[in-house]
């Protein structure tokens, strides 16, 4: 689940096609979380028919995390996708 304080990492997530993008700039949007495998259970457990993230879109869902609690312009430092075999995929931002 997600840990509503300042964590390690600010999340902003992006559910696919059926949902708004994120707005870093509206503290409604973040989420913080205190490691980069904890924000991956979160994206994992929304995509997986939680029943208060309906109609996730697997191949698009992502999560945009920043290092220090910080949203930034510059973009974010690690990038959540799904992987093809259910994993979470790591990329930098």
């Amino acid at each position: 689940m997600a840990i509503f304080y300042r964590g390690r990492y600010l999340g902003l997530w992006y559910g696919g096609s059926n949902y708004a993008a994120p707005d870093g700039h509206n503290t409604r949007d973040h989420e913080f979380y205190s490691s980069i495998r904890a924000a991956g259970e979160v994206l994992q457990a929304r995509a997986d028919q939680h029943p208060r993230f309906p109609c996730v879109d697997d191949d698009t869902c992502e999560m945009h995390l920043y290092r220090g609690g910080q949203y930034h312009e510059d973009g974010p430092d690690v990038v959540l996708t799904l992987g093809t075999r259910g994993g979470v995929r790591r990329s930098n931002g």
